[in-house]
């Protein structure tokens, strides 16, 4: 994947769709500790959005805290660029979309090719865009959270993506949450039993015979061959004994 005109969609559609940067997403911080607030009369929970005048109470200070199952609390929000990662097909039937932010790109000219030719898996590369002033960046996969749709102001898209780069982005998505699960070498092993290397299942014409090994539980796993020859990570993953039905 290389950065060029074929990036961005210069007349996109009006719905929203998967790929969409969209500028001041409220992306909420996870809380150290709940800040419960009540109104300050009764110090009971509030029953409507509160506008008027309210109170902080720690949550662990208070002995009936979430006993009606519903609080409102204080949270950090920062407003910031981001990417559409649900799906293009479910943006209308979910409440909630799911976005990644988008940060500016810092690193050098081998990390950037690293970046474009998506070798980096939690991040996918961001063209950056002279018109609205968007820098080279890419989205933090890595960062992923739930953003109810209704807090995103209309007309906050930035910059749509094309056919073929949604289909890139949808496919590294895949991949990451996809991708064959594999300890490294020198990882105790977690059970007694045969192993074998899912880096050697993608292959065929090895330089050695795949092959499954049996280790001992806390023993660790050794090196792969093939891999040490291809300067990768093992990724052993236990065996499970066929059994005829």
């Amino acid at each position: 994947m290389t950065p060029d005109d074929a990036y961005y969609d210069p007349d996109p559609p009006v719905p929203y769709q998967q790929g969409d940067l969209l500028m001041d997403v409220p992306l909420l911080a996870s809380p150290l500790s709940l800040t419960v607030l009540r109104t300050p009369s009764s110090r009971r929970s509030l029953t409507t959005v509160p506008h008027g005048e309210v109170e902080a109470f720690p949550e662990l200070a208070l002995g009936d805290a979430f006993d009606q199952n519903q609080e409102y609390v204080a949270a950090l929000a920062e407003r910031v660029v981001a990417a559409i990662v649900t799906h293009t097909c479910n943006l209308d039937g979910f409440d909630a979309w799911l976005m990644a932010p988008v940060k500016t790109f810092e690193g050098d000219e081998q990390q950037r090719v690293h970046l474009w030719k998506l070798e980096y898996p939690s991040s996918f590369p961001v063209q950056a865009s002279v018109p609205t002033g968007l820098p080279e960046s890419y989205i933090d996969l890595s960062d992923i959270r739930s953003v109810d749709k209704r807090s995103l102001s209309a007309g906050t898209r930035i910059c749509s993506m094309t056919s073929p780069t949604q289909r890139e982005f949808g496919d590294h998505i895949a991949k990451l949450f996809g991708r064959a699960w594999g300890e490294p070498a020198g990882t105790p092993a977690p059970r007694d039993g045969f192993y074998r290397c899912n880096a050697d299942n993608l292959y065929y014409n090895l330089p050695v015979e795949p092959k499954m090994i049996e280790v001992k539980a806390g023993n660790p796993l050794p090196e792969c061959e093939n891999c040490v020859k291809r300067h990768k990570s093992a990724q052993w993953y236990p065996l499970t004994k066929y059994k005829k039905r």
